[in-house]
C-alpha cells in the first residue's frame, strides 16, 4: 500500500512538473510553429511563381502572347511581375519583368512593355547567358 501511495505521489509530481515545463516553453513552441508556417507559405509562393513563369515561357514559345492584352489579363494569367517600372525613355510606357523567382542572375527574362492605355505593346525574351 505504501508503494502504491508513493507511486501516485510520484506520478502527480511528474505531471505537475511537466505541466510547468510545458507552460514555460509554450512561447518558444508557438514561435517555432509560426516559423514553420511562414516557411511553408514561402515555399508555396515560390512554387506558384515558378509555375506562372514556366507558363509564361510556354505561352511565348506557343505564340500565345499577343499585343493588345491588358495589364490585368497578364497579371491574372502570369501573376505579379518581379519588377514593374516606368520606362526611362518614355514615362507613358510601363515595363514588367518576369524571371525565375530564385535564380536572380541565371534566369531567362521576359520584358513586357505596356502603352499608356495599359495594353501590351511588345514583349522581349532574353535567354540566360549562364
Amino acid at each position: 500500500m505504501f508503494i502504491l501511495k508513493l507511486l501516485i505521489i510520484f506520478i502527480y509530481c511528474l505531471v505537475v512538473f511537466m505541466g510547468c515545463a510545458f507552460k514555460e516553453n509554450i512561447d518558444g513552441l508557438l514561435a517555432l510553429k509560426s516559423i514553420g508556417e511562414a516557411q511553408r507559405n514561402i515555399e508555396q509562393t515560390l512554387a506558384r511563381q515558378d509555375r506562372f513563369f514556366n507558363k509564361l515561357l510556354k505561352d511565348i514559345k506557343d505564340g500565345k502572347i499577343k499585343t493588345g492584352m491588358s495589364e490585368r489579363a497578364i497579371i491574372d494569367r502570369y501573376g505579379e511581375p518581379v519588377l514593374s517600372r516606368k520606362s526611362p525613355d518614355n514615362a507613358s510606357v510601363t515595363i514588367f519583368l518576369y524571371r525565375h523567382p530564385t535564380q536572380y542572375f541565371s534566369s531567362n527574362k521576359v520584358y513586357l512593355y505596356f502603352d499608356k492605355s495599359r495594353r501590351l505593346n511588345r514583349w522581349e525574351y532574353k535567354a540566360s547567358t549562364e
